[in-house]
């Protein structure tokens, strides 16, 4: 899976025509997906340990 466009918040420069919502659910976004993958992680890591 490849998404582009996420940045994090600060990095955007805000002016009267930036979509604060917009932003706002790419940040969310961006915090489920770094969840997931910690998620992943560990359940890859546990599998790892059961399985040697």
């Amino acid at each position: 899976m490849i998404l582009t466009g996420l940045a994090p918040k600060s990095s955007h420069s805000v002016d009267l025509l930036t979509d604060l919502t917009d932003i706002d659910r790419k940040e969310e976004l961006i915090s489920a997906l770094k969840e997931f993958m910690k998620s992943l992680e560990r359940k890859i890591r546990r599998w790892h340990l059961i399985s040697a």
